[in-house]
C-alpha cells in the first residue's frame, strides 16, 4: 500500500513538472482549449489604413484596408477576417507608389532599332497604350533595358505590359543594382508572379512580379529574349513600385490645396519627388518671373527650382517628356550686375541662383534683366526677359509623412498626426511587452525614423525575447523538478521499514550515549562535591587545633 501511494505521489510530481515546463517554456498564443479568444490589432504595412466592422476584437469581424492617396494596393484581398483561433486570415496588403514615371530608360543592346532616344519615354509614362516596338534581327537574341531610378528605393512590385503575338512567350529577366558595380539577379523563385491577359482582343499580357521580400535598388536591368528572327514585341510599360517613396500629396498642406486632385492641372498630378524634395510644374497661370516666385512662396511654401544638378535636370526633363509638355518654366535663376573679377575691373553680368550660388553654365547668353527658364522637352536652360509670362517649377520640402507601419497588436498615439517633426509613441495591450523603438519621428524626407516595434506575448520588457524566456523557463522547471524529486525520495525512504529501523537504531544509540554522558557528569559532580566537603571538614579541624 505504501509503495502504491508513493508511486501515485511520484506520478503527481511528474505531471506537475511537465505542466511547469509547458507554462514556462512553451510559446503562448491567443487560444485556450475550449474557449474562443479575440483577435488583437491585425497590423498594417506602411502607407495603409484600417477600417473595422463593429467591435474588431470579436471573431468574424472584418478589417478592410485602404492605401493612402497616391499609392497602389498589392494583395490577394483588401479584407481580412478575425478567425476563431484568435488569428487574422491572409496577410496585410502592400501599398506602394510608382517611382519609374519619367525616369531615364535606355536600351543597352544594338538590336533595339532605336533612332530617337526620347521615344523610349513611352515605356515609363504610365500609359499602357503607348509602346516602343522591338524587332529581333537574329534568333534567340536578347534585348536589354536599363532603368535609372535616380535614388535607391525599397522595391515591392514590378509591372510590365507587352503586346504582340510573340509576347506570350516572353518571360522578362530582372537584374537589380544598388550601385553600377554591384548587380544581383532577382530569381523568379524569389517572387510571386501574376500574368494576366490584356483587356479586349488585344494580344499580349500584363505581368506583375511581387518579390517575397523588399528589394533595394537604384538601377533595374530588364532582359527580354526573342525566339525567332523578325519577331516584333511592343514594350508598352515598365512600372517599379516602392513603399518608401513619398506620395505627391505629402508635398502640400491640406489647407493650401484647393484644386480637384483628379484635375490634370492639380498640383498633385504635376509634381515629382526626389530625395525628399518636391518639384511642382505649375503652368495653369502664366506670369512674369517675380510673380511666379512669390506664388511658389505663398502657395507651396518654397522657391523657384534652384541649384539644379545633372540628376535633377534629368528628372525634370523626363517628367516633362512623360507629361507631353512643350512649354517653358521659370527657374530660380537671374542675371545680376556684380563687380568684375578681371584685371580690367568695372562690372559684369553674372547668372545666380536665388540661393546665392553662381550658375555654372557657359552656354547661357547672359544679358541684363534676364531670368532663367527650363525649356521642355529638350531639358535645356535659356534666359528670357524677366517680364516674360510663362509657367514655373516650384521647389519645396515635404510637409508630412504617410501612415506608419504597425506590427500586429501594436498601437500608437497620437493617431491622426503625421506632420514633419511629429513624434508618435507605440504601446502594446495588456499581457504584451514592446520590443523595439517606443517612439518614431516624422523626418524631413517624409519617412518615419527607426523601424516599427513589435509586441511580445507575455508582458516582458523590450529586450526580452521568446528564446530567452524559453531558456529561463526550462531552467526554472528543471530546478523545480529536482527539488520535488529529492522531496519524494526522502518521503519514500522514511516510509521504508529498513530505513525506519536504522533511524530508530541511531536514535537509541544516541539516547544511550546521552544517558551515559549524563551519568558520568553526575558522578563527576558528586565526586567534586565530596572532595570539597572533605576539604572543608579538614580545614575546620585544623582551625580548632590551632585555637587549642
Amino acid at each position: 500500500m505504501e509503495i502504491c501511494n508513493s508511486a501515485k505521489f511520484v506520478l503527481s510530481v511528474w505531471i506537475l513538472l511537465n505542466f511547469s515546463i509547458s507554462v514556462f517554456a512553451a510559446p503562448s498564443n491567443n487560444t485556450t482549449k475550449g474557449r474562443l479568444n479575440v483577435c488583437g490589432y491585425p497590423g498594417n504595412n506602411a502607407n495603409s489604413l484600417t477600417n473595422f466592422t463593429g467591435t474588431w476584437v470579436n471573431p468574424g469581424t472584418v478589417v478592410t484596408y485602404a492605401c493612402d492617396a497616391g499609392y497602389q494596393m498589392f494583395a490577394k484581398s483588401e479584407h481580412r477576417v478575425c478567425q476563431h483561433d484568435g488569428a487574422w486570415s491572409s496577410e496585410a496588403p502592400i501599398c506602394a507608389k510608382s517611382v519609374s514615371f519619367g525616369k531615364k530608360i535606355n536600351c543597352t543592346t544594338p538590336n533595339c532599332g532605336l533612332t530617337d532616344p526620347t521615344s523610349l519615354i513611352t515605356m515609363v509614362d504610365d500609359n499602357d497604350a503607348t509602346c516602343f516596338n522591338v524587332k529581333s534581327q537574329v534568333p534567340d537574341a536578347t534585348s536589354n533595358w536599363r532603368l535609372d531610378l535616380l535614388e535607391e528605393y525599397e522595391i515591392r512590385a514590378f509591372r510590365f505590359v507587352l503586346r504582340g503575338k510573340a509576347a506570350q512567350y516572353v518571360n522578362p529577366q530582372i537584374m537589380l543594382e544598388i550601385a553600377e558595380r554591384s548587380a544581383r539577379e532577382l530569381k523568379h523563385t524569389e517572387c510571386t508572379i501574376r500574368k494576366e491577359s490584356l483587356p479586349g482582343q488585344a494580344e499580349g499580357f500584363v505581368m506583375t512580379i511581387l518579390p517575397n521580400r523588399p528589394q533595394w535598388a537604384r538601377y533595374v536591368n530588364i532582359a527580354i529574349k526573342h525566339k525567332q528572327i523578325d519577331e516584333e514585341i511592343s514594350f508598352c510599360e515598365t512600372q517599379i513600385f516602392a513603399d518608401n517613396a513619398p506620395s505627391t500629396q505629402q508635398c502640400f498642406n491640406p489647407s493650401t490645396v484647393v484644386e480637384d486632385s483628379t484635375s490634370t492641372q492639380s498640383p498633385e498630378r504635376n509634381t515629382v519627388i526626389n530625395s525628399g524634395t518636391c518639384y511642382v510644374f505649375n503652368s495653369k497661370v502664366e506670369d512674369e518671373w517675380s510673380r511666379k516666385r512669390e506664388e511658389c512662396k505663398t502657395i507651396f511654401g518654397g522657391e523657384l527650382v534652384h541649384d539644379v544638378t545633372d540628376d535633377i535636370n534629368q528628372l525634370l526633363n523626363g517628367y516633362a517628356l512623360a507629361k507631353g509638355s512643350m512649354t517653358t518654366y521659370w527657374m530660380g535663376g537671374y542675371v545680376d550686375k556684380r563687380p568684375s573679377t578681371s584685371a580690367k575691373g568695372g562690372y559684369e553680368y553674372v547668372p545666380f541662383w536665388t540661393s546665392g550660388n553662381r550658375i555654372n553654365n557657359k552656354l547661357l547668353d547672359v544679358k541684363q534683366g534676364h531670368c532663367l527658364a527650363f525649356a521642355a522637352p529638350k531639358g535645356i536652360w535659356m534666359l528670357f526677359p524677366c517680364h516674360y509670362r510663362t509657367g514655373s517649377i516650384c521647389q519645396s520640402e515635404i510637409k508630412r509623412c504617410g501612415s506608419p507601419e504597425l506590427k500586429e497588436h501594436v498601437r500608437m498615439s497620437p493617431v491622426w498626426q503625421n506632420d514633419i517633426g511629429v513624434t508618435i509613441q507605440h504601446f502594446c495591450p495588456d499581457g504584451y511587452g514592446l520590443d523595439g523603438n517606443e517612439k518614431r519621428t516624422c523626418l524631413k524626407n517624409g519617412q518615419w525614423s527607426g523601424s516599427p516595434p513589435i509586441c511580445v506575448n507575455g508582458g516582458v520588457e523590450s529586450k526580452f525575447s521568446w528564446t530567452t524566456g524559453s531558456i529561463i523557463g526550462v531552467v526554472a522547471a528543471v530546478l523545480l523538478g529536482l527539488v520535488l524529486i529529492v522531496f519524494v525520495l526522502v518521503i519514500i525512504l522514511k516510509k521504508h521499514p529498513g530505513f525506519r529501523h536504522k533511524i530508530s537504531f541511531y536514535e537509541d544509540v544516541s539516547t544511550e550515549a546521552g544517558k551515559k554522558e549524563k551519568k558520568r557528569s553526575s558522578l563527576n559532580a558528586a565526586t567534586s562535591s565530596g572532595a570539597a566537603q572533605n576539604y572543608e571538614s579538614l580545614s575546620s579541624q585544623e582551625a580548632q587545633k590551632t585555637k587549642s
